[in-house]
């Protein structure tokens, strides 16, 4: 796929596309495949200090509704972080998609019983990374600290 005819801005084979995610410079339904690595919201500090939890949930609900935006129906969107970042929750109880990742047409790309794991390592192609959180606070992540998860996008 020629994805430079889908992207307004800039592209690196490194890098990949860099912006805000809740505004991507992506065409609509373009992307068979969108890679999310260890999101962090550096500016969202103060709103978490005066929301709470629910600034979490308003801001990865806005980005997760970009990310289904620009895939296409069939599409992957893999998801690899370390399992305490808040903005890669897309499970409730008994590994079942929260509802609201439902309500913007994911799935689980290979569905599992209540009691499997529906994480993977993280990709072949990635193993022997380090990933540092954009802010350049704190640690190095290293890739035994990351889990992945794959959704499906069945709907337009």
């Amino acid at each position: 796929m020629d994805i430079g005819k889908n992207i307004r801005g800039e592209i690196s084979i490194q890098e990949g596309v860099r912006a805000d995610v809740r505004a991507l410079p992506i065409a609509n339904n373009s992307m068979d495949e969108v890679f999310v690595t260890n999101p962090f919201n550096t500016g969202l500090r103060a709103d978490v200090n005066a929301e709470g939890k629910a600034a979490i949930e308003k801001f990865k609900e806005s980005y997760f509704q970009e990310i289904a935006r620009v895939t296409k129906p069939g599409g992957e969107v893999i998801i690899s972080s370390v399992p305490r970042n808040p903005y890669t929750k897309v499970l409730g109880l008994n590994n079942k998609l929260l509802p609201s990742m439902q309500g913007m047409g994911f799935e689980l790309s290979d569905p599992v019983r209540p009691d499997e794991s529906p994480f993977e390592p993280l990709p072949e192609a990635l193993q022997g990374s380090s990933f540092g959180r954009p802010d350049e606070g704190g640690e190095t992540i290293t890739a035994d600290l990351i889990r992945t998860i794959r959704l499906r996008k069945i709907v337009p």
